[in-house]
C-alpha cells in the first residue's frame, strides 16, 4: 500500500470508519475489513490477477479469488502455479488528502515469547506435589450409582437401566 509507509494511530480495538472526509463508509470493527476498503477506494494504482487458463478472461484484485475460480470453474489449477497480473489505475479512487492508512495493532512477539519462557522457567523451579492419598472412596462406572444403607452402615453399587 502507497500510503502505509507514513502511519500514523494505530487501529483502535473498537474499530472506527474511514477517516477520508466524504468517504460514506460504514464503522469498521475488523481491520481486514478495513484494508479492503482502502485498497479498492484510497489507492491509485491496483494489481489486477488474471486466470492463466487459456481462453479464460476472468480478472480480480483478489490472488484467492482467481485460484478459486480455477478451482470450481477448470477444475483444475495451473501446472505452474502463477498467475499473471498487470498493474491499472484504480476507477474507484477517492483523493485521501493528508489521511494515512491505519495499522493494526500487533503484539510483541518476542516479549511474548520471554513470558512464555518465563512461565515454564517457573514451573520447572517450583514443583507442585500431587500426593493423591487414599480416602476409602468406592469407585463406580458410567452408567451405575452407589446406594448408601445408613442404617446398616454399608453401600452397594446400582445399575441405573
Amino acid at each position: 500500500m502507497a500510503n502505509s509507509v507514513a502511519t500514523h494511530d494505530l487501529w483502535p480495538s473498537q474499530g472506527m470508519p474511514c477517516e477520508v472526509e466524504g468517504c460514506k463508509t460504514p464503522h469498521f470493527l475488523k481491520h481486514d475489513n478495513y484494508v479492503k476498503h482502502w485498497k479498492k477506494f484510497h489507492e491509485k494504482s491496483i494489481v489486477i490477477f488474471d486466470c492463466s487458463m487459456v481462453g479464460c478472461t476472468i480478472q480480480s484484485t483478489e490472488k484467492s479469488r482467481i485460484i478459486k475460480h480455477q478451482k470450481i470453474c477448470h477444475k483444475q489449477l495451473d501446472k505452474n502455479n502463477t498467475l499473471s497480473s498487470h498493474v491499472e489505475p484504480n476507477m474507484f479512487y477517492k483523493a485521501t488528502e493528508d489521511v494515512t492508512f491505519r495499522k493494526y495493532v500487533r503484539v510483541n512477539i518476542t516479549a511474548r515469547e520471554a513470558a512464555r519462557k518465563a512461565r515454564q522457567q517457573y514451573v520447572i523451579d517450583h514443583p507442585v506435589n500431587f500426593n493423591v492419598k487414599p480416602n476409602d472412596s468406592l469407585a463406580v462406572s458410567r452408567g451405575q450409582y452407589v446406594d448408601i444403607d445408613f442404617n446398616n452402615n454399608c453401600a452397594k453399587v446400582v445399575t441405573r437401566w
